[in-house]
């Protein structure tokens, strides 16, 4: 238990938001303020801790006001939450939630927070010690790699709760014990009937911890995947063709331990990429939540199209054609379930729906214009495709796959991925008004297609400045090109 104290004490110290909340709330006297929840399993465990939840014994709203104006956070209002007072880092990842302290008593107030490891509190006036008060027994639970309930009524009360136990047990490698497990599976059917937003938050963190196939296991077991997404347990039973050599949900479960490795080590794959990668997953697509997270949901229904596009053919061999543009469709009535924005619908349908696009360039005949073609049209999605479309190849291990077509391919998504940071790094040598002016052309798509034609002429090193650009469309007009901008 030691070192446990020990990484709690350093925690604090580290963590300049620790000083800088706990002086505001010194100011904010009288009252009485505890600081629990993730914070403290997670500096317990040595992780590094993110938003902080702190049970309060006076005015939320006062004391709220006051953190924000001592941290510079910006409030959030929280819709149907008495008495929650919620402040954001402005364009960061910290968060502070303030919450009524039940019954002035933080005893009472832990009994209710559904699992003992969430269980624990520091009296933030407790001066320098940081007393830990722990009256369930969390922390031993953290140390035997357990997940027992406070009370089977705090996880029935809040069907949330369901999804905060795959979390945590994804999180600090926790196992649910046999009456946790019950409590958590009995109200599992009611956790689609929570807010969307807070479901899918609690889905998102779930998604991007370590071991995201046993996560996505441990959901199923949880009765969470067919509370929430009856469209992936349609797939459980489902078999596949001679391309393949697992069915289709174990298909999906090996796609994510392929990904899994990629986006933990994507230098390991993409060797000169591999910082860009990681960079560009960490990026956020919506309200906070990150193209990891998108990524990973993808690749949990990348296939959920297959059940109503599978046919069986006279010869008894089964196709699936068409079934990324059935698995997006689902992925968009998905996205809407769990309340995604404009831009978080978007990118969960557009990566589901190209998942099949690199094997489609292959057919029709992979060049450099097919390639900036693709990129172009995937956006800034693009290295997600890629990895999701690379971890289903890596997948597809039937009779009718070869090493080589999977060498092929992997050479053929490397090209692309390389092709759309080109993109981001180097600049157009002509502008649409270069094309009017010099091909006499009236704006509109056929400037576009010109400047789309040039663009792949400097990719392939036909052209390298903005005269040699001109020449390579209009070659007949080369005496007429002006130097102007």
């Amino acid at each position: 238990m030691l070192n446990y104290r020990q990484n709690l004490e350093s925690a604090f110290k580290e963590d300049g938001l620790f000083d800088t909340v706990a002086r505001a709330l010194a100011s904010c006297s009288p009252g009485s303020f505890y600081l629990c929840g993730l914070y403290i399993a997670d500096s317990l465990s040595g992780l590094e801790p993110d938003g902080m939840l702190i049970a309060c014994g006076a005015d939320t709203g006062r004391v709220g006001r006051e953190l924000a104006g001592e941290t510079g956070f910006v409030p959030i209002d929280i819709v149907g939450k008495k008495g929650v007072f919620h402040l954001v880092e402005p364009g960061g990842r910290r968060s502070i939630t303030l919450v009524p302290l039940t019954g002035g008593d933080i005893i009472r107030h832990l009994e209710r927070s559904g699992f003992t490891v969430s269980a624990m509190a520091v009296d933030m006036a407790g001066g320098r010690e940081h007393e830990l008060t722990d009256p369930l027994g969390g922390l031993e639970d953290l140390d035997k790699k357990r997940l027992r309930v406070t009370s089977p009524e705090s996880v029935v009360a809040d069907p949330v709760r369901v999804l905060q136990a795959a979390e945590l047990c994804s999180r600090y490698g926790l196992e649910p014990e046999a009456d946790a497990e019950h409590a958590v599976v009995s109200p599992a059917e009611r956790v689609g009937d929570a807010p969307p937003d807070r479901v899918f938050r609690m889905l998102a963190r779930t998604l991007c911890g370590d071991g995201l196939k046993n996560n996505a296991l441990l959901l199923r077991r949880l009765g969470v995947l067919g509370a929430l997404f009856p469209e992936v347990e349609a797939v459980f039973d489902v078999p596949q063709n001679y391309y393949h050599h697992l069915g289709v949900w174990e298909h999906t479960l090996e796609v994510m331990d392929y990904l899994e490795d990629m986006m933990n080590s994507p230098a390991g794959t993409f060797r000169t990429k591999g910082r860009r990668i990681a960079l560009h997953l960490r990026g956020k697509v919506e309200a906070g939540v990150d193209c990891r997270a998108y990524l990973s949901l993808a690749a949990l229904i990348h296939d959920i199209g297959k059940p109503t596009a599978m046919k069986v053919m006279p010869t008894g061999r089964i196709r699936f054609q068409g079934h990324e543009r059935e698995s997006a469709r689902l992925a968009d009535g998905i996205a809407r379930r769990l309340g995604l924005g404009y831009k978080g619908r978007s990118q969960l349908v557009g990566l589901v729906g190209g998942h099949m696009r690199f094997g489609y360039l292959l057919k029709e005949g992979e060049s450099t214009e097919s390639r900036l073609r693709s990129v172009r049209e995937l956006g800034s999605r693009c290295p997600e495709v890629v990895l999701l479309s690379l971890a289903d190849r890596l997948a597809t291990r039937g009779e009718a796959s070869t090493e080589e077509d999977l060498e092929r391919f992997r050479r053929t998504v490397t090209r692309v991925l390389n092709d759309y940071f080109w993109l981001h790094d180097s600049d157009p040598l002509l502008s649409g008004y270069d094309v009017v002016v010099h091909e006499g052309l009236e704006p509109g798509p056929a400037v576009g297609r010109r400047l789309f034609e040039a663009r792949v002429a400097q990719r392939e090193g036909t052209v390298s400045s903005r005269q040699q650009a001109l020449e390579y469309l209009a070659p007949d007009f080369k005496g007429r090109i002006s130097g102007r901008r």
